[in-house]
């Protein structure tokens, strides 16, 4: 079992992290639906899809906090994935 996908989030900022889901999508399915939610603590935002991709802002972490943010796929064939990361709260981002 590998572990979860980090990204990392600032308390100041409000970001866009997206999913491209074409890697596990069947020839001629979509994603019809996206739910996304995340532990107490962090602020999920304009949850959306197109045909291969999710994304949502996510925002509102503390400094030291590992959360897990949980996204349940749908496709318009009628299948369901779920995917899993965590967003760890720092103090800033060099770069």
């Amino acid at each position: 079992m590998t572990a979860p996908t980090e990204f990392e989030l600032t308390p100041d900022e409000v970001l866009d992290y997206g999913w491209d889901c074409s890697d596990w999508l069947e020839t001629g399915d979509t994603v019809a639906g996206v739910t996304i939610s995340a532990e107490a603590g962090v602020t999920v935002a304009s949850p959306g899809h197109d045909d291969t991709t999710v994304s949502a802002l996510f925002s509102g972490i503390t400094i030291g906090d590992r959360k897990r943010v949980d996204n349940l796929i749908t496709t318009a064939n009628g299948f369901t994935a779920s995917r899993s990361f965590i967003l760890v709260g720092v103090p800033y981002k060099w770069g």
